[in-house]
């Protein structure tokens, strides 16, 4: 018998370089034997592979079926803007990442790109009993001034 869970992690290949997001290969997610814990599946990136975007906070929120896995975290594209994506396992495919944080206005520090900077500690994703995951994250103009709390929901 084996137990499974999800784990997700941002890595990059020196202190300085931007990081990318990965999870598990098989079923999305990575695997642990009961009996002696050193049987891990493979990683597999989730994020983009641009050497200019960095990704980082990750999230992983298990669904309501088994092999259901959501994945949130926060990524920079090349215009130094912030979004919050998600992608979700169901069976054997990953879905093609969805931008969440795609307000329009409401807040000097968002654009039609993307936010200025994110509170990346404040991010956290659940899904429901119906399926619904939903994701809170927190963003603002910089790390001194405020900025806002934001929701939204997908299946």
């Amino acid at each position: 018998m084996t137990d499974r869970f999800g784990v997700v992690y941002t890595i990059s290949p020196s202190p300085l370089d931007a990081k990318t997001v990965w999870v598990g290969t098989d079923d999305g997610l990575i695997h642990v034997t009961r009996d002696d814990g050193a049987h891990w599946s493979a990683r597999e990136r989730r994020s983009a592979a641009d050497a200019a975007a960095n990704n980082g906070y990750p999230w992983v929120a298990a669904g309501a079926r088994p092999g259901d896995v959501r994945v949130v975290w926060m990524g920079t594209s090349r215009d130094g803007l912030w979004n919050v994506w998600y992608r979700r396992r169901d069976g054997n495919a990953w879905s093609a990442p969805l931008r969440f944080s795609n307000a329009r206005g409401g807040a000097p520090y968002q654009h039609p790109g993307g936010f200025e900077f994110p509170y990346g500690d404040y991010l956290g994703a659940a899904v429901d009993a119906g399926g619904t995951l939903h994701a809170v994250w927190g963003e603002g103009p910089n790390r001194k001034n405020p900025g806002g709390s934001w929701y939204t929901r997908a299946q």
